[in-house]
This record gives structure tokens, C-alpha cells and sequence, in this order.
């Protein structure tokens, strides 16, 4: 495999390599493995790379800077943010030396350094941009990409003790994979506890959140995190559904996991269940992002990622947004998840109402610490 060893030449990389972005691996590779020619391979894969073209670059920036002023959720922040990326690009004409890819990141930097919002960003994704000026068609390649993740819902299992384990990372549109989403649950709908591991999740729909929390509550509706749109300025509410298809878990205890990856709707999931009191949450801080975005198409080279609504909860009045959901019980040193999972069976045991149930429940523990 290309780069698996120290002895390789600038010519065995292809220009494959390059085309998929694996610069970054290349550079590290050479300076991680100090490999003498570190410098000129790096010069060399630089000249191959194509450089970004200035008509591009300015029109590029003009596009995002006028569509943040426009519709960016907040409009104060938006304008300051697109007056400091046309005096930045002003000053700064060092993205001649750059990729396309090394600009998205160069820009989205520079967009942070006043946004300080993780949604906002610009990637180099000619495939995904390729959909021309249509955000339809950028949404018909992502729901392609879910359907090879199995819309993100990786692993449902019954752990030691009869808990529910459900390993979730996205949360799709609610219309294709409402009979998915119902038979995780039917699937787990038995066991005595349940634990949602939401790390590394990226986000989705806040229909799949509004689903999977009805499932935890009765059939009263509570309150959810709604959005505000710039556009409308409104909110749009959300709260658990009335009716569902399956079996409620109204009573068993509820223990989600997260990390530092855990994102946008994730954190709403984690958010909402933490407002409800209805979960234990386990992990590290989450990543801190409580807009919603816009996928736009750039030049047929970028996709600009604009936050344009942000989320609002009517039990905080608040979200998460820069601070991220705080975890329950903070683990930074251990395995979160078997933090949850032993956290879970004690609370069971403490509440078990017979000596069979008790010894099942030592049992079980005594099987999962010795793993």
C-alpha cells in the first residue's frame, strides 16, 4: 500500500492520491517518518495540485460574503462577518499559492474568527457541488451516501443485563426510514434500560429526534427544541408524538453517551432528554452546534454550509450553541460507554423489587466487569 513504508519515492505518488486530497497524509507521513526528502516531495505535489485561479477566489468569496449578510441566522454577526472576509481577501492574496481544498479550509478559519460557529463552513466537494445551483440535488447525494450507512443506524444490541444498545450516527429524514427507526426500537423494546451511543453522530433530522424521544415519554406531549428562522422569525415547535409505531419505554432508565463529535441534531437528542430529565448523559462536552443550515453550491467546486435557523428549547430557553450539552457524569480517562452500562445496571439493582432479580443483576455485572 502507498506509504506504508519510509522507502518511497515522490514518483510512486499518483496523481489519485492527490486528486482525493490526501496531501495531508503525505505531508505527515514525510515529516512524521523523517524522510530526507520531506521538503522537495512536498514542493513537488504542490506543483501538481492545482493552485486557485484569483477570478474564482474573489468571486467565490463576493458569493458567500453576500449570502451571509443575507441569511445568516444572526443578522448583526452576518454582516460583521462578511465585511471581514472582503477586507481579508483584500489584504491577503496568499490563496494563490493554495488548493481548492486548502482554501475551503483557509476560509472557513478565517469565517470563524468572528462567527465562531461550528455550521459555517465552505468544503471543496466538487462531486456534491456538481448538482449545479439546485439544493435538492445536493440533498439527493446525501440521502445516497445514508443509504450505504444504513441511514446511520449502526448496531442494535442486547447487552449484559438486558439492556438496549443503540449505536446512532445520523439522524435521517423521518419519511424514508420511520419502519427502520421503529424496529431499532421494537428490537430493544423488552429490555430493562436503555442506552443511546451518540458518539461521533453528526446530526440530521429533528423529526428522527422528535421520534426516538416519544418513544421514552407517555403519550402527553412535552416540549422539544424548535427552530427560529431568520426568514421567517418564527419558531417552528416541536413536541412528542401522540401516537407511535410500537411500544412505549416510559419507566426504564435512559443513559446516552456522547464526545466531543457529537453534533447539531445529536446534541439535540442529548439536550432534549436532559431538559425532560429523562436521561443520564455520559461522555465529554459535545461539539456545540445549535444551527441549522443551508447546503449551497459554489462554482461547482464548494459546498457552503449557511446556517440560517438555530435551535431553541422551551424549558431552557436556551440551546447549546459554543458550550455544547455538559455530560451527567463527565468521563474524559475511562470507556464511556462501559461507564454508562455499569452506572445503569447499579441503578437497577438498587431498584430491583426481588432477591432473583438482585442475583440476575450481580450477575450480569459480575459478567460485564470481567470483560
Amino acid at each position: 500500500m502507498l506509504l506504508s513504508t519510509i522507502h518511497v519515492s515522490v514518483a510512486d505518488i499518483s496523481v489519485a492520491d492527490i486528486i482525493h486530497n490526501k496531501i495531508g497524509l503525505v505531508k505527515s507521513y514525510f515529516y512524521k517518518s523523517g524522510y530526507n526528502s520531506y521538503q522537495f516531495a512536498y514542493s513537488i505535489i504542490r506543483l501538481r495540485d492545482s493552485s486557485m485561479d484569483e477570478k474564482i477566489v474573489l468571486e467565490t468569496v463576493e458569493q458567500i460574503a453576500d449570502l451571509i449578510s443575507k441569511k445568516y441566522v444572526f443578522p448583526e454577526t452576518g454582516e460583521k462577518i462578511a465585511a471581514h472576509v472582503r477586507e481579508w481577501i483584500a489584504k491577503d492574496d496568499s490563496y494563490r499559492d493554495h488548493s481548492p481544498a486548502d482554501f475551503a479550509e483557509w476560509f472557513t478559519r478565517e469565517m470563524g474568527t468572528i462567527a465562531h460557529d461550528s455550521h459555517l463552513r465552505i468544503d471543496y466537494d466538487p462531486k456534491r457541488a456538481s448538482g449545479g445551483d439546485d439544493p435538492e440535488e445536493l440533498m439527493r447525494r446525501h440521502f445516497e451516501q445514508a443509504l450505504r450507512n444504513n441511514f446511520g443506524f449502526l448496531k442494535v444490541e442486547r447487552l449484559a443485563g438486558n439492556i438496549g444498545y443503540l449505536q446512532i450516527q445520523e439522524f435521517p429524514p423521518l419519511e424514508p426510514t420511520m419502519t427502520l427507526a421503529a424496529g431499532a426500537m421494537a428490537f430493544v423494546a423488552n429490555t430493562q434500560g436503555l442506552i443511546f451511543d451518540i458518539r461521533g453522530h453528526k446530526g440530521g433530522s429533528p423529526e428522527m429526534v422528535q421520534l426516538l424521544i416519544s418513544y421514552l415519554v407517555s403519550e402527553e406531549p412535552r416540549p422539544l427544541t424548535g427552530i427560529y428562522s431568520r426568514a421567517t422569525g418564527q419558531t417552528e415547535t416541536y413536541e412528542t408524538l401522540t401516537e407511535i409505531p410500537g411500544k412505549r419505554m416510559t419507566t426504564v432508565p435512559v443513559y446516552v453517551v456522547v464526545d466531543g463529535e457529537t453534533h447539531s441534531a445529536a446534541e439535540a437528542f442529548a439536550y432534549d432528554l436532559q431538559a425532560l430529565k429523562r436521561g443520564t448523559i455520559v461522555g465529554t462536552p459535545t461539539r456545540g452546534g445549535a444551527h441549522l443550515v443551508e447546503f449551497i453550491p459554489i462554482k461547482n467546486m464548494f459546498v457552503f454550509m449557511l446556517p440560517v435557523a438555530r435551535a431553541f428549547n422551551p424549558i431552557t430557553n436556551g440551546n447549546w450553541q459554543g458550550t455544547g450539552v455538559i455530560p451527567d457524569i463527565e468521563v474524559a480517562d475511562q470507556d464511556p460507554l462501559l461507564v454508562a452500562h455499569r452506572h445503569l445496571l447499579n441503578e437497577l439493582l438498587q431498584s430491583a423489587g426481588d432477591e432473583e432479580e438482585q442475583e440476575f443483576l450481580r450477575t450480569e455485572m459480575k459478567i460485564l466487569e470481567s470483560r
